[in-house]
């Protein structure tokens, strides 16, 4: 009897190995299919943003429409902003302003100037979303935008009434 004691360990040893290898070879195979699926999501679909800046002439005496920004061309011009909005529907922002029907003035620090600049992003701009200050803003560009493209510069003939169209003053 004690001969056969160590082979029943051994054999009762080597039946619990078979069921514990598989247990995880099951379990194993169940991640997979899940594994999968998590992979096999759908990319977001990006989102046509616009983001609005407030600048004066002097401020974009350099910069030309339409012209492509790299970020951190965007992040400077993003620093000199007096005003900003970024928003999936700036025409019906647009409408809410005052244009002039000068020319931008480089040498001017009184004109104000807006700037529109178009890009695609893949989080999506929550409806209504605002951001409330330039650091928030920066942190969402940098999470899934690549291509900036300044669309229009256009001399506004009033800064008052941005703050009732959206734009977050600096």
């Amino acid at each position: 009897m004690h001969s056969l004691f160590p082979l029943l360990l051994v054999g009762a040893g080597i039946a619990i190995l078979k069921i514990l290898v598989g247990v995880g070879i099951a379990t194993k195979l169940k991640k997979k299919p899940a594994e999968k699926a998590e992979s096999q999501k759908p990319t977001p679909k990006p989102q046509a943003l616009t983001l609005a800046l407030v600048l004066t002439g002097k401020e974009l005496a350099t910069v030309q429409a339409p012209t492509s920004l790299t970020l951190d061309s965007l992040v400077t011009l993003l620093e000199k902003a007096s005003y900003f909005l970024c928003t999936p529907d700036f025409n019906t922002t647009q409408s809410q302003l005052s244009f002039e029907k000068s020319d931008i003035d480089c040498d001017s620090e009184q004109q104000h100037v807006l700037v529109t600049i178009h890009f695609e992003h893949t989080l999506p701009l929550v409806q209504g979303k605002t951001f409330r200050n330039k650091l928030e803003m920066l942190h969402f560009l940098r999470k899934g935008s690549s291509h900036f493209e300044i669309k229009t510069m256009q001399p506004l003939s009033q800064v008052s009434g941005l703050s009732k169209a959206g734009f977050i003053r600096t």
